[in-house]
């Protein structure tokens, strides 16, 4: 038996205790407002303990510039059909003075009259403008509320299935506490049944026929999936990171009816083969869910375009080679043995960290800085310089366990992953050998050694 939470300590392993859930659920014990609310509660449950198991750094997320912009009001949206974008922030690149979303703005290009909407000030935009045409953040609140109030009342309504779902989390583990509990599930499947609602009006009024998501999983992702369902509109995931089996959000899904789920998406747009391989494994069984390999498009703009607006970057005077660090929020660079390795290896390198979208602050650069004040050959960087920019002025990749090993790939640096989580989200290219692995220094040290000037 699994003696306490934190025994999860790899994807893997926690979907293999929700296969174990799934195995004692039925239909009718998920079903709520009419509909089949499993997805839900397994990607609360999976992602309660994922976020158990990192250590979340205590930097605050950076609030969106653009919700600073005047609000305008904008008569063209209403009078044609739009393709809707669901965006974030995180995704956004500034380049020469525009945005660029590096999971969407391929299909956004080709899109007739895309609609954008983005997570991070919850605002409607037309193609990339700066200046968003609608902001439903006090209706969002108001959901919320709603929710809480409708949640904490129905869960006496619902208590046999969600004191079920309660016991059925203490199996295997000696804890008799449930991961998820029932007060906090009630209000979450209100505000998602709830805002499902609210996005089914917008999807009408702003005659929108396709819906595109960076990330589904999220509560107006998910939201999203239930209003495109109830009104006939395709919905499609596009991928933005590692799609292992292991992944909670498409791998390994018990399929409880040929129908499908209500609340994920029609299609998944995956990059490669390997991504599309671990939807499939479960989608096969539906007819509504599919796979379809689309390629990487934000890597196939900046080959074909984007990069012919950035000179060639120069290798240092010292004429080391270029070793590039992709920091994660979910891990703390201090707490690993990359810290001590890069402040006492000695070699004659040149490391460049660059700082996750969610880490860009002034605040947390300048901590990273005073934490290698006594290292020379070290540069940080914010997301200001695009990461294909510096993967191809570098000569070897290192991560925790990002999905920047996929943009590597692209640009054939070798990726070298430090954390025993990227086992479980990228087999496909560790088996090809485009991604290495070095779990301790001298390991770390021999694959430098291996694929540098050194």
């Amino acid at each position: 038996m699994v003696k306490d939470l934190l025994e999860f300590t790899t994807n893997k392993e926690i979907l293999s205790f929700i296969k174990k859930l799934e195995s004692g659920i039925s239909h009718k014990e998920v079903y709520f407002f009419g509909v089949n609310f499993w997805p839900v509660i397994r990607l609360h449950i999976a992602f309660t303990l994922i976020q158990k198991n990192q250590q979340i750094q205590s930097n605050r997320k950076n609030k969106s510039n653009k919700s600073f912009f005047k609000k305008h009001k904008s008569t063209e949206v209403l009078k044609k059909q739009n393709q809707l974008f669901i965006s974030h922030d995180n995704y956004i690149v500034e380049i020469d003075g525009k945005s660029y979303d590096r999971v969407l703005e391929k299909i956004i290009q080709d899109s007739s009259s895309p609609i954008i909407f983005n997570l991070a000030d919850n605002s409607f935009y037309l193609n990339n403008s700066e200046k968003p045409f609608s902001d439903i953040s006090k209706q969002v609140l108001i959901i919320k509320i709603l929710s809480y109030v409708a949640g904490t009342v129905l869960r006496y309504f619902w208590i046999k299935k969600l004191k079920k779902l309660e016991i059925l989390q203490t199996h295997e583990r000696e804890s008799r506490n449930s991961i998820v509990g029932g007060k906090s599930l009630s209000i979450r499947l209100c505000y998602i049944f709830f805002l499902s609602k609210y996005i089914s009006l917008l999807l009408k009024r702003y005659k929108i026929n396709q819906i595109y998501q960076g990330m589904y999983y999220d509560n107006f992702g998910l939201a999203t999936s239930l209003a495109s369902h109830n009104l006939g509109l395709v919905n499609n995931c596009v991928q933005h990171g590692g799609q292992s089996e292991n992944n909670p959000a498409f791998g390994s899904w018990k399929v409880m009816s040929e129908m499908g789920y209500e609340l994920l998406p029609d299609n998944f747009l995956c990059w490669d083969e390997s991504s599309a391989r671990s939807v499939d494994s479960w989608s096969i069984n539906t007819s509504k869910h599919s796979s379809k390999v689309i390629g990487y498009g934000w890597m196939k703009l900046w080959k074909e375009d984007l990069s012919r607006k950035f000179n060639s970057v120069s290798r240092a005077p010292n004429n080391f080679s270029n070793v590039l660090v992709t920091l994660q929020p979910s891990v703390k660079i201090k707490d690993s043995f990359l810290y001590d390795f890069i402040k006492t290896s000695g070699l004659k390198v040149n490391w460049v960290l660059r700082v996750h979208p969610r880490q860009s602050s002034k605040a947390f650069i300048e901590s990273i800085k005073e934490d290698f004040r006594e290292v020379t050959n070290i540069s940080i960087t914010s997301t200001k310089d695009p990461l294909p920019l510096l993967l191809i002025h570098s000569d070897l990749h290192i991560t925790f366990f990002s999905s920047s090993v996929y943009e590597a790939k692209y640009c054939d640096i070798k990726s070298v992953i430090i954390d025993k989580r990227g086992l479980d989200y990228f087999p496909d290219l560790i088996e090809n050998g485009d991604v290495y692995l070095a779990f301790n220094a001298q390991d770390l040290k021999k694959m430098i050694l291996e694929n540098t000037l050194e």
